[in-house]
Order: C-alpha cells, then sequence, then structure tokens
C-alpha cells in the first residue's frame, strides 16, 4: 500500500517518540521539506502547544526560521487547532497523494517539437537557470541557496533530474526520486509563458517510460488546479495529509 511515508523527503529522522517524529537536515536549514515534525496522533490543543514549545526551542536553537508540522495521513485538525493555528500566524496546507501504473497514463496533447531528456553535466546549468525563475520567486536568497542543492542532487543517484527544451530552447524539468518501487515526481515546472503547449505532456510520458514496472507517485497541493489534470491522465486519489507552517521573519 502506497501512504505518505514512500514520500521521499531529502532529511534525517533524528527523535522518535510515540507522539511524533522529529526529522532535520542540518544543511539545507532553510528548506521547510527537509525540516518538520510529523504528529503520529490527534493531540488536544493543549497538548498540541506543549509539542510546538518543543519544535520552537529546537529550530531556534539551529538558528533557523520556521517551524512545521504534518499530522497523520487522513486525518484533520480539530477545530480548536484550527482556531489556534489561524490566531497565531500559521499557513495551512492540504496535500493530496496520487499514484499511476505506466501503462494506465492517459496522456493529453503532446509536442512533437519538444525533447526531453536527463540533465548532463554540460545541461546542468539550463537545468538550474529553469528552477531559478521558481527560487527567486521566495526570495533571491532562497534561490542562492537552492544551487547548491541541485548540484548535489545531480550527483545522487536515487535522483534523475529531468530537463525539457522547445526548439532547443529550455522550457520545463522535473526531479525523479527513485526507489525500488516507486518513482516519485517531484518539482515539476514548466515556465509559465510555455505553459498549455504539450510539454507537461511530454515531460510525463518520459516519465512513464522511465518508471518500468515501478508506481508513479507524486503529491498535489489541493488548491492546485494541475491535480485535475492528474485525475484526467487516470492518476488514482490515494489519501491527503495536512501541514501547519509558520514562519519568524522573511528573508529577501
Amino acid at each position: 500500500m502506497i501512504t505518505f511515508d514512500k514520500i521521499t523527503s531529502k532529511t534525517e529522522l533524528i527523535e522518535e517518540n510515540e507522539f511524533y517524529m522529529l526529522y532535520h537536515n542540518h544543511d539545507a536549514r532553510f528548506m521547510y521539506d527537509y525540516n518538520f515534525m510529523r504528529l503520529k496522533y490527534q493531540p488536544t490543543l493543549e497538548e498540541f502547544k506543549l509539542i510546538e514549545k518543543i519544535l520552537l526551542e529546537f529550530h531556534e536553537d539551529m538558528e533557523m526560521d520556521h517551524v512545521k508540522f504534518y499530522w497523520p495521513e487522513d486525518l484533520g485538525f480539530t477545530e480548536p487547532i484550527v482556531d489556534y493555528l489561524s490566531n497565531n500566524g500559521y499557513g495551512i496546507e492540504i496535500l493530496e497523494l496520487y499514484a499511476i501504473e505506466p501503462k494506465d497514463f492517459i496522456p493529453s496533447n503532446g509536442n512533437s517539437a519538444v525533447t526531453v531528456e536527463p540533465v548532463t553535466e554540460e545541461t546542468l546549468e539550463d537545468f538550474k537557470q529553469i528552477n531559478r525563475v521558481q527560487d527567486v520567486d521566495i526570495s533571491e536568497t532562497f534561490a542562492e541557496q537552492k544551487k547548491e542543492l541541485y548540484e548535489q542532487d545531480f550527483d545522487d543517484t536515487t535522483v534523475q533530474q529531468i530537463i525539457a527544451y522547445l526548439n532547443d530552447t529550455p522550457v520545463g524539468s522535473v526531479d525523479l526520486l527513485i526507489q525500488e518501487e516507486t518513482i516519485e515526481i517531484d518539482n515539476f515546472f514548466v515556465l509559465d509563458e510555455y505553459q498549455r503547449q504539450g510539454i507537461g505532456t511530454e515531460i510525463q510520458k518520459f516519465v512513464m517510460e522511465t518508471a518500468g514496472s515501478r508506481t508513479v507517485i507524486l503529491v498535489a497541493d489541493a488548491e492546485d488546479t494541475p491535480k485535475d489534470m492528474y485525475l484526467k491522465q487516470n492518476y488514482t486519489y490515494l489519501s491527503y495529509q495536512v501541514g501547519a507552517l509558520k514562519e519568524f521573519y522573511t528573508t529577501n
């Protein structure tokens, strides 16, 4: 059974007890998705405040500018916790897990002018420049910090970076996170000015060919429209997970 536990996170489990699992990546403390606490149960508000205090103190010691929590799969917030989060500067996210067997993929309109290929030493700079477009929307500092992570991923045998070209112009990219039984689609991105030109479909077709007998999985934001595209392409919705993020300050 595929659950959120199958989702790859470049982080380390540094503490676990009956209440939570604490994940941390000291070399990428600016990455919220690498540094978080996953709850194992539905806490009362008072219990959550105690758990929150533990993570706040740890992240302050690590000189980090956020705290992030995930609730157990398919378990939402209670009303008191929703009120507490909204009154204390937290943003809330709802993530949805999808899966498909490559043979079941139904492509939408493609584009024969698009070339999709693994990133090489010669195309790594193109890959970084493509991703910088979305990274700089967060902040210039974040975009600079991400450069080193792209280089680390290039040398990681469990990550395959993919780039798409339209008439020799780099227009899209994706990371494939490779496990024994699954391939996860991560950081799927097509430049705004090239969307609705079949580029995403060509990237997905490449993913399905690469996956072989592995199941393809991905996580989509419940508020994003691309999830409708995944359903049309025959992905199956599996489950959801809610999260809460609080930033202490924003770096420009």
